[in-house]
């Protein structure tokens, strides 16, 4: 039974799959960040301008598409994530005037996508916040449908993909606690946008604690793919609603999580004693 590759590629370059033709043609450019898209594999040699993809679950014996996710950063720049940001996150008066800092390095935590800041005459940075973009990581591929949408052919076999959300929960959780906790310091905040599926599922393996976002250091700014009225093929992101928390309620969340069953992790200690 052949498989349309366009059942998991949801979209290319910001176009819906079945609307884009070539991205060669398009000179692969992103709109949203306006310039030559920077997602790589080392299956091409150029980009790999893949925006979205299906979430498959399977629900008894049928396979059922739960809708688009994220699986590049770039794509939540859609949003009009710095209004969204200095409305909703935004410690202190609102600014009158901001300019943007990108790829701002942070010590040996990595770099901040992202610094909004707000400057006096004198140019010296009265106040600011950090932003963050994060997408879910994936395990498998979805090469070959993309492989096949660029040849024009259907699949002969289903793409074998999943999401890790537990590797996102694990790398990216552990930064923002480090990251939180120097904004605590800075009497600031950082923001982690990312799309609502990501955030529900950080959530629920972590089962953190909400504040209010006035006494947070964190927010978490939640972002849904939501249909063109319009178009149904075509999705704009919908600002769902910011989530405040504290570097410390990650870090409890981690520490005081249920703990895996002891009789299971000892039935795989037998499984593999010589």
């Amino acid at each position: 039974m052949p498989f349309d590759p366009k059942e998991y590629l949801v979209e290319i370059l910001g176009e819906p799959a079945s609307q884009m033709r070539n991205p060669v043609n398009a000179d692969y450019h992103c709109p949203f960040i306006n310039s030559v898209c920077t997602k790589r594999s080392h299956l091409l040699e150029g980009p790999f301008p893949v925006c979205s993809i299906s979430r498959w679950a399977k629900r008894g014996k049928e396979r059922v598409n739960e809708g688009p996710v994220c699986i590049c950063p770039n794509r939540l720049y859609q949003a009009d994530i710095f209004t969204d940001v200095i409305n909703n996150c935004w410690p202190g008066n609102k600014p009158v005037n901001y300019k943007v800092a990108y790829e701002v390095s942070l010590s040996s935590l990595g770099k901040i996508d992202c610094v909004l800041a707000e400057t006096n005459s004198d140019g010296r940075i009265h106040q600011f916040i950090s932003v963050e973009l994060q997408t879910v990581d994936i395990t498998g591929t979805y090469f070959p449908a993309y492989d096949a949408f660029l040849n024009s052919r259907m699949l002969e076999v289903q793409p074998k993909y999943n999401f890790n959300w537990r590797n996102v929960y694990k790398r990216y959780i552990m930064q923002l606690i480090f990251k939180g906790f120097s904004h605590h310091h800075w009497n600031t905040r950082i923001v982690a946008v990312m799309q609502d599926v990501l955030v529900d599922r950080l959530w629920s393996i972590g089962n953190f604690t909400e504040v209010p976002v006035e006494n947070s250091n964190i927010v978490f700014l939640s972002y849904k793919m939501v249909k063109d009225a319009n178009d149904p093929e075509r999705y704009s992101l919908q600002l769902v609603k910011p989530i405040g928390t504290r570097h410390m309620d990650l870090m409890n969340g981690i520490l005081y999580a249920e703990a895996p069953s002891k009789e299971a992790f000892l039935k795989k200690v037998v499984q593999r004693l010589p």
